[in-house]
């Protein structure tokens, strides 16, 4: 009964707040002081209404930026330009605020909701760990006692030093629907707090200060004295679900997200893509024990970092179900996929980490790799892959069921112009660009995966892999780019293969672009040579040497179908070239080519063409 009566009298209490609360509108002709008075005069859940236009937060008197207590601060019509834009200047352009929104939230911290504006412009700066971020929101309670509920909605968040830092959170944060996109700094920081991170799309920060995270950091932050270390397990438990998390950079761990001490986030259906680190996680680094992080779901493509592209840890337990990473990368050649201590990831799809024969995973003690698909199906293949005891029998011989990967169907593999408006079959730069498209039935419409291309030209007749991103959730067009490098072999593949660089020959060559899960669907792009040959030319080009020469009239007779670039060159049985007799462009037809011989003997020629070679042998008699 008295719990009843406990929760009539909440009831009527929120309800006459719902009923008192006051809306007030702010106008751009009043200026960002009249969003401060606004915020200062109204009570708990009022409502400061904000109109577009800009608003210089570097106006106020106090250099920290707007102080929020228990309100809804909202702008009037988000999608409409010219926007509620939030700027950290002042009007004359010069003065900078350190956040565009901060507090610190007391007893009075409840209830909180930031929706709707464009943050920039804010200088950021930490006062309790002294690093720089948090330009664009800061909060921090003191109080954390007191449960502190904020939502941060459907912000642009932008060109700040930093983007948003929570410090000290007793209760949620819920960061929904965000853009984080090209910060100075750590996309979002959750220091002693436990912030809710779903749907949001974090993009291009860049953390080269302290080094730890570059899209998301999350950490006990267990030095502060008045936290209990023997029961705070399990209290930093983030959710971090459904968001795209890339191109960022941290200087040291976790290009992507970077979990630190004595936190128990869960992750699920995240794309983390293209983020790169200068030391450990391009994708995401997890910390040591008592870290406990669990996900599934996950798609990681195309991280880069010295250890572990795509995922490191320190002894933190790390299980990982039905994840996704493919194209990940390292600078040591030897952790592409993986650098781990105490990982269990099973059930998903995992390969051409890179696509060269590297080993990809870096295992200490305690690592489960059970009942994942390698795309190499022999054991002791997969076994190569692998630095240390890990456990990967059973294996799948097929891409895992129920769990994201490649689209099921392709339908179409093709090169475009930048902007995707126009196919382009023929390119001559050096560097040259190469914009792919994929397009196929999604696999998993839930979730924004990945399809890879496999790339083939003279150079790399093996090829290198490229993934490529899903342009939204259950599109089934998948797109990314390959910079295109002339060079003579041999060349360092491996390294290309991570920057997505394919070599060519520098006179003439024709990279063959493949869909990876159907390599029926080929596109040719033409580089320095004539684009819509036919597949068969190879067959006919035609060379071979005039019968019984001798070191007076050494000549070869060949034939073009097409006018075509050629180079023919001579060389000894021991390698060394005696003359390079062609490099130029040729009619199509017959050709008598004399070759400068002067000593009887056995020689090669080599013959090179955009469609292919031609090789044979010279004997020459006195």
């Amino acid at each position: 009964m008295r719990e009843v009566f406990r929760y009539l009298l909440m009831v009527l209490f929120f309800g006459w707040l719902l009923v008192s609360a006051k809306i007030r509108h702010v106008y751009e002709s009043d200026g960002a002081q009249a969003i401060q008075d606004s915020i200062n005069v109204s009570g708990l859940l009022d409502t400061v209404m904000i109109h577009n236009g800009i608003y210089y937060i570097g106006d106020l008197s106090d250099s920290l930026g707007l102080q929020l207590k228990s309100i809804q601060l909202m702008s009037v019509s988000p999608d409409s330009a010219p926007y509620c834009i939030l700027s950290g200047l002042s009007s004359s352009g010069f003065d900078t605020a350190i956040h565009i929104i901060w507090d610190t939230l007391g007893p009075n911290g409840w209830f909180s909701l930031i929706q709707g504006f464009t943050i920039t412009e804010g200088k950021g700066f930490e006062w309790l760990t002294g690093i720089f971020g948090g330009g664009g929101i800061y909060i921090e309670n003191w109080y954390q006692y007191y449960d502190l509920s904020l939502k941060i909605y459907d912000n642009i968040i932008t060109r700040n030093l930093g983007g948003i830092w929570i410090h000290f959170s007793g209760g949620p944060v819920d960061i929904n629907h965000n853009i984080i996109i090209n910060n100075a700094g750590i996309g979002i920081v959750g220091w002693a707090s436990h912030p809710d991170i779903k749907n949001n799309r974090i993009q291009g920060n860049i953390n080269n200060d302290d080094g730890y995270g570059g899209g998301i950091f999350i950490e006990s932050g267990l030095a502060s004295s008045f936290l209990d270390n023997s029961d705070s397990k399990g209290k930093w438990a983030s959710t971090i679900e459904n968001n795209l998390i890339i191109n960022n950079y941290a200087k040291e761990y976790g290009g992507g997200i970077c979990l630190g001490y004595h936190v128990d986030p869960h992750l699920s259906g995240n794309t983390i893509a293209f983020n790169v680190v200068g030391n450990e996680g391009g994708g995401l680094n997890c910390g040591s024990y008592p870290s406990s992080i669990t996900g599934e779901n996950n798609i990681l493509i195309a991280n880069i970092a010295n250890k572990g592209g795509a995922i490191s840890d320190y002894g933190a337990s790390v299980s990982l179900e039905r994840t996704f990473a493919v194209d990940n990368g390292s600078y040591n050649g030897s952790t592409g996929l993986l650098y781990s201590y105490l990982l269990d990831m099973n059930y998903s799809n995992i390969y051409y980490n890179t696509y060269q024969q590297d080993i990809e995973v870096f295992v200490g003690d305690s690592t489960f790799l059970e009942n994942n698909f390698w795309w190499v199906k022999d054991s002791a293949k997969i076994d190569s892959l692998i630095d240390g005891p890990a456990d990967f029998i059973p294996f799948m011989m097929g891409p895992v069921p129920d769990s994201p990967g490649e689209p099921v169907e392709v339908y179409s593999v093709l090169n475009y112009s930048s902007d995707y408006s126009s196919i382009v079959d023929s390119i001559g730069g050096d560097p040259d660009t190469l914009y792919l498209e994929i397009t196929g039935h999604d696999n998993k419409n839930e979730f924004q995966e990945a399809a890879v291309a496999i790339l083939k030209s003279r150079i790399y007749p093996t090829g290198i892999a490229v993934a490529l991103l899903e342009t939204d959730k259950a599109t089934g067009i998948y797109r990314g780019k390959a910079i295109v490098r002339t060079t003579n072999p041999p060349d360092s593949i491996r390294i290309d293969d991570m920057h997505q660089i394919i070599r060519v020959h520098p006179m003439a060559d024709t990279i063959r672009v493949y869909a990876n899960m159907d390599t029926t669907e080929m596109f040719k792009v033409y580089y320095r040579c004539h684009s819509g040959i036919n597949e068969d030319l190879e067959d006919k080009i035609f060379i071979e040497p005039i019968k019984n020469p001798t070191i007076h009239n050494p000549e070869l007779r060949l034939y073009l179908p097409v006018d075509t670039r050629i180079e023919l060159t001579i060389y000894d049985i021991s390698g060394r070239v005696i003359d390079e007799v062609l490099s130029k462009e040729l009619s199509s037809g017959w050709h008598i080519v004399k070759v400068d011989i002067r000593k009887a003997g056995v020689y090669i020629y080599r013959m090179s063409t955009p469609f292919g070679e031609k090789n044979g042998k010279i004997v020459v008699i006195k």
